[in-house]
């Protein structure tokens, strides 16, 4: 009898780890949302800074950046940072659509998917220790009515 029962707790254990590890999924995924969302910043920051630079050599203000540079050096210097704000331009754009993309993907498809399949999971797991519960207890009936029937027979055996 002792090899038949299954402990349902061993199984329940595997269960929450693999649970664990599926959140842990799942919150790195939003977590890579927001570093995306984040690096998309960063460049909106240099973009800005980019800009105000370029108003100050357009104006004809002096900076630490353009102090000690000639007339012509400034000249390539404001075309060098106009050629990089449209780059940045670009990429901010590409990373706007990356992040929309991601969001539709997380809040249209991963999450509720994900949120389906946690209940289906956990639904299947309580039916699966329920059986496992029910099972063991069989068992444990079953062995208890042997020894039950075994001093019947002994007390029978006695009486004759």
């Amino acid at each position: 009898m002792h090899a038949q029962l299954k402990n349902p707790y061993k199984d329940a254990y595997i269960w929450i780890k693999g649970e664990q590890l599926d959140m842990k999924g799942m919150l790195d995924a939003l977590q890579g949302r927001e570093s995306v969302m984040r690096v998309q910043m960063g460049l909106e920051q240099k973009k800005r800074d980019n800009e105000a630079e370029l108003m100050k050599l357009d104006a004809g203000k002096t900076s630490m950046k353009n102090f000690f540079k000639s007339k012509s050096s400034k000249e390539s210097s404001k075309l060098t940072i106009k050629a990089v704000i449209d780059t940045q331009v670009q990429q901010i754009d590409d990373y706007a659509k990356l992040v929309h993309f991601i969001t539709i993907l997380h809040g249209l498809n991963a999450i509720d998917r994900f949120k389906r399949d946690k209940v289906n999971q956990y639904k299947r797991m309580l039916r699966g220790f329920s059986v496992r519960e029910i099972t063991n207890q069989h068992l444990t009936a079953n062995l208890c009515h042997h020894i039950l029937q075994l001093d019947e027979t002994k007390a029978a055996a006695a009486q004759e």
